[in-house]
């Protein structure tokens, strides 16, 4: 049950934090933030992967970027590894926000693909060897989510990058083909970590490979993704399968429409104010944001899952 992988930093269910705000969303909410830190690891889960997509990430400023890394990083010291997201738009600020990253002692960083301009294959590896070369040593992983970013992140982009730069450890892929995730899992022997970003796939993601997954609904039940690795790692294909089956069914629910104002309406079940959106994201119309709180009491229920606030 890969034996490498459950031993090892960069492995199990990492969460994707959504970013508290204020109610009108322009304030960045320090105090939930740290309540949420201590929230995910009191409930188990493997590492911790904030400012990404679900953390609003493009909507953030560099300043506020680098103050919600510094506040996760010292929340969490050192309970679980940080790999803090650091992608962006253009190859300086991702270069400066790697830095950061690794100014601060965060344990990784990833770097999602440019995204809004079409790039081709020999951009995406400049951008890439650019940013490694500026941080010799520090662990990164590829963020390859073409469906956001536009761009597609080829295997053999990343294999060429990791000729060149042994501390490019792994990739996380928000992608829907366990073929294509085949292809990134082959180009390790034991020192490359392939994250699946798909919640639907990571029983059969990790039976072909996968470390682990950055799951974006472990927000809201984190204890039942920590519960599928405890369970397949133990050789209990059943009870990981059993639970495969109830994160399906939450997804199923939490990814239509507006899923990260669904994140946050819920986690007000679990104990954490996570404030509004930011523009131009909107809340939850009233019906939908009555529709998800009773959603998820019913799972909760259903599920035997206790929650922290009614």
């Amino acid at each position: 049950m890969d034996m490498f992988f459950m031993n090892k930093k960069f492995s199990g269910v990492y969460i994707p934090m959504c970013t508290p705000f204020s109610d009108d969303g322009e304030q960045v909410n320090e105090p939930e933030l740290r309540a949420l830190c201590r929230f995910l690891i009191r409930k188990g889960v493997h590492g911790l992967f904030p400012i990404g997509t679900t953390g609003e990430c493009a909507f953030l400023t560099v300043e506020e970027r680098k103050r919600i890394a510094e506040i996760v990083v010292d929340e969490t010291n050192g309970a679980i590894p940080v790999i803090i997201h650091s992608g962006a738009v253009t190859t300086r600020e991702t270069v400066a926000l790697t830095r950061h990253a690794q100014s601060i002692g965060a344990d990784g960083a990833a770097m999602v693909v440019p995204y809004y301009y079409s790039l081709d294959d020999g951009e995406i590896f400049d951008h890439y060897d650019q940013v490694l070369q500026e941080v010799p040593g520090f662990p990164t992983l590829a963020y390859n989510i073409p469906g956001n970013a536009k761009n597609y992140l080829k295997p053999s982009v990343v294999e060429a990058l990791r000729v060149k730069h042994s501390h490019l450890v792994g990739v996380k892929n928000s992608i829907s083909s366990l073929t294509d995730f085949q292809q990134f899992v082959a180009l390790g022997n034991g020192d490359f970590f392939p994250f699946i970003g798909n919640d639907r796939l990571i029983l059969p993601a990790l039976v072909i490979g996968a470390c682990g997954s950055v799951s974006s609904n472990a927000l809201i039940f984190p204890e039942l993704f920590a519960q599928l690795y405890e369970s397949y790692w133990a050789g209990q294909l059943e009870k990981a399968l059993e639970t495969q089956k109830k994160i399906t069914k939450f997804v199923s629910f939490s990814e239509t429409g507006r899923s990260f104002a669904k994140y946050k309406a819920a986690l007000r079940l679990r104990g954490i104010q996570c404030g509004g959106m930011r523009q131009p994201l909107r809340p939850l119309s009233d019906e939908d944001e009555t529709q998800c709180l009773q959603y998820t009491q019913q799972l909760a229920q259903e599920f035997n899952i206790e929650l922290e606030s009614q």
